[in-house]
């Protein structure tokens, strides 16, 4: 009868707590208020809200009360082992207790908690888990003394209590979640204003690189490069970059026996959780990571691709990759419009040797030397175009000027030029020479290995030797000049040089 009138006696008093204990949860404003106000009103020596992170493996609690005493503020432990009451809570789900040394047998408490079990005068303990929508995210912990009541009325308070904490925990999750990537987005577009004032291909991967690793949970990855001969691996960063040399090989290939048509409809392929995204032999790549495979292009052209392996199956990076991707593909497309634009305005658009206008600008940083080292200009027009045009049309006719102007370009020394001037006029400027017989011997090889005869055409080239007979562009080209048509108007086929005309 003592008995049951005792615990009658419990139930208005633990009534009394829990309406306070829902009226604090339901001000709160954030989880941490809830963490500071709440705990102090557990009537328990030690009492502590511990959060489940499945995605990190471990259990975290902000603020503990009781552990001031051992200097313990906050604490952390891995999820999975079980040694401690929130890792068997969120196993099995249900309210454990400990009221005696049985108990902390069976359930095999590890050392911090014997530690502070010990420093602390325990003799019970509880926890109750924090359910929201069937998933385990958190548990309430609670440790006393003999005096302190750990009665079945006095956890089922803090049972009733439980689904509104793992409420909080949820929201507190989800805001912070969103609070982390409106930073990340803001970051991102701070980042992206960067990346579209880099000039240079090289520097834009570096800038790109270092962001991807800021992300987070960003490990590392393979770069490659889409050129004109097939792929090229640019970059192997992170602790796979002791792979560079099997990936300089295998990546590429990788990447040629994908389906790479079907990039326009599928920009990021995302493999499962612990399906590896590089080559198996790679042993640095997660387990339990995931990878992606994404191509950075416009809408016809595929410039790139990377494959970028994560250490957990981050929400988060799916989010902020796309736009990240995005940002630097546009940075790519303005350097590559950058140099086509560049390169219009040096270099032929038919032949893509030199134009003019570079022709020109070479010629005089030679020519502005003290002591200019001696140069060699040959005007080159070819012998019946108007005939292979007017015959054979004039597609055959771009591609004669095609082949012989790749032919000079491939022949002549490192430093020496052919530009083309228009039409069916080109300019060879042979460096460190000046006009000897040598020089024109020379000169006769070149032009009989150059594939004239394949399409009708012979030459006629007016020679000016520089540095003896002119001092600028426009004077050399001059006289280079009437020297041509003094071998045009005497037949033809022929080197119209300072000393007359040599056939060739």
């Amino acid at each position: 009868m003592n008995g049951t009138t005792k615990r009658n006696s419990r139930v208005p008093q633990w009534q009394q707590r829990m309406l306070e204990w829902v009226r604090l949860l339901q001000a709160a404003d954030s989880l941490s208020d809830i963490e500071l106000q709440q705990i102090a009103k557990l009537p328990w020596r030690v009492a502590g809200i511990f959060k489940i992170d499945t995605v990190q493996n471990s259990i975290r609690a902000n603020s503990i009360k009781g552990y001031e005493r051992l200097g313990i503020l906050e604490a952390e432990f891995p999820l999975m082992p079980e040694n401690n009451l929130i890792s068997y809570v969120y196993i099995r789900n249900e309210t454990i207790r400990i009221d005696s040394d049985e108990d902390k047998e069976h359930y095999q408490l590890g050392e911090f908690s014997h530690r502070v079990w010990r420093e602390l005068g325990l003799k019970k303990a509880a926890a109750i888990p924090l359910i929201h929508s069937g998933v385990t995210v958190g548990g309430i912990f609670i440790a006393g003394g003999d005096e302190e009541d750990f009665s079945p009325i006095a956890l089922e308070s803090l049972e009733l209590i439980a689904p509104m904490l793992a409420f909080l925990i949820v929201k507190q999750g989800i805001l912070d979640m969103l609070e982390g990537e409106n930073r990340a987005f803001r970051w991102i577009q701070e980042m992206s204003q960067i990346l579209l004032f880099v000039r240079d291909e090289e520097e834009l991967w570096r800038q790109f690189r270092d962001m991807l690793m800021q992300l987070g949970h960003v490990n590392g990855g393979v770069y490659a490069i889409n050129h004109e001969t097939g792929w090229r691996v640019e970059d192997v960063f992170g602790p796979i970059s002791t792979y560079r040399d099997q990936l300089d090989v295998d990546f590429p290939m990788w990447l040629t026996h994908r389906n790479l048509n079907n990039f326009q409809q599928q920009r990021f392929i995302w493999t499962s959780p612990g399906v590896k995204i590089l080559p198996p032999y790679i042993v640095d790549e997660p387990e339990n990571g995931q990878g992606v495979l994404t191509f950075i292009s416009d809408e016809k052209e595929l410039y790139a691709a990377l494959a970028i392996y994560s250490e957990v199956a981050d929400g988060m990076l799916r989010r902020l990759l796309p736009p990240l991707i995005q940002s630097f593909t546009l940075a790519f497309r303005l350097i590559r419009q950058r140099k086509l634009l560049a390169r219009m305005s040096t270099h032929d658009a038919l032949t893509g040797i030199w134009n003019r206008r570079a022709l020109e600008t070479h010629f005089e940083d030679l020519m502005a030397k003290h002591i200019p080292d001696p140069m060699v200009m040959a005007l080159l027009d070819l012998d019946y175009f108007k005939e292979l045009n007017d015959r054979e049309g004039h597609e055959r006719g771009d591609q004669a000027l095609i082949e012989i102007a790749r032919f000079f370009e491939t022949n002549i020394g490192d430093k020496d030029v052919i530009a083309r001037l228009g039409g069916d006029e080109f300019v060879l400027i042979f460096y460190n020479i000046s006009w000897t017989h040598e020089t024109a011997a020379l000169l006769k090889h070149l032009v009989r290995g150059a594939p004239l005869e394949k399409f009708g055409l012979q030459l006629t080239i007016g020679v000016v030797d520089c540095n003896m007979e002119c001092n600028d562009f426009r004077s050399c080209y001059r006289l280079a000049d009437e020297r041509l048509y003094i071998g045009k108007r005497n037949g033809k086929s022929s080197i119209s040089a300072p000393e007359g005309l040599i056939a060739l």
